[in-house]
């Protein structure tokens, strides 16, 4: 999602500011009891929590904001 402001008419070293934010993995839609229903790295055990010992971890959110100006 962005927004751009026109800043001509306010400043003369600015023409224009772009502000965006943008979101990924923001939540998983299932009926799986587990934390991740995607299969493991090897595709053979699908929505397996466990691989190798290891508990795999669900995906992390991620969030990215910024600007870009444009003089």
């Amino acid at each position: 999602m962005g927004y751009t402001l026109n800043l001509k008419k306010y400043t003369k070293y600015l023409s224009d500011a772009r502000f965006y934010l943008n979101a990924r993995d923001l939540f998983c839609i299932t009926g799986y009891s587990g934390q991740d229903p995607e299969v493991d790295t090897n595709g053979l055990t699908p929505g397996v929590d466990w691989i190798n010992g290891d508990a795999l971890y669900p995906k992390t959110r991620r969030f990215t904001l910024g600007i870009q100006l444009t003089f």
